[in-house]
């Protein structure tokens, strides 16, 4: 496909991005009360982006929100949304995951005090060619695991990691390759791993 052929949604001659981020944050959420409603979550992100040199640089604001009108009683309540167009990574940078999350968590912050109990991701990884990057950065924040690795043990969180694919075959291989994975770096726990296809 050429380059600057105009696509759905692409405006032409616009920077390639690498797709979308998205993060939903699901939990319980009190406000602040002198939080100023105009102050919503889209404007915060936008602001805190930009006052961080993120904005254009690793992604583009697409759109952002606070709870969900259908929310049913019992499940968690979904405390905020947020979505942006990630900027192309090249050579061996990871995608934008960590700023993206430290952003969101500002803006939640900002907007009150928040018990998250699930973080819903969607990463545009089909967007990253690992075949061109160099060897030791097929994963890039595999060479930061001794960062996390270092802290306090009874700072640890156990999280349960749900991961799909959509129609991707590639989701019957993960399982051994997250546990092969887990094993080389010395994990001490089983690895449990779900994982699920949309049909």
């Amino acid at each position: 496909m050429e380059q600057n052929v105009p696509q759905p949604g692409v405006v032409p001659g616009a920077p390639r991005t690498a797709g979308t981020l998205f993060a939903a944050l699901y939990g319980e959420h009190t406000p602040h009360p002198w939080h100023d409603p105009e102050n919503d979550p889209y404007q915060l992100f936008h602001q805190r982006s930009l006052a961080m040199g993120w904005l254009d640089t690793l992604w583009g604001m697409n759109d952002a929100g606070i709870g969900h009108p259908q929310h049913a009683a019992g499940n968690p309540e979904l405390i905020a949304w947020f979505q942006v167009g990630a900027a192309a990574v090249s050579g061996e940078r990871p995608l934008p995951v960590r700023a993206f999350l430290g952003c969101v968590g500002s803006v939640v912050e900002r907007i009150g005090a928040a018990d998250v109990s699930v973080v819903q991701l969607l990463l545009p990884l089909g967007s990253i060619d690992v075949a061109s990057r160099p060897a030791y950065a097929t994963v890039p924040s595999m060479l930061a695991r001794e960062w996390f690795r270092a802290g306090d043990p009874a700072a640890r969180t156990p999280v349960e990691v749900v991961v799909g694919s959509g129609r991707d075959e590639v989701i019957g291989e993960l399982p051994r390759h997250l546990a092969e994975l887990a094993a080389r770096l010395g994990a001490r726990e089983p690895l449990l791993v779900a994982v699920s296809r949309t049909t």
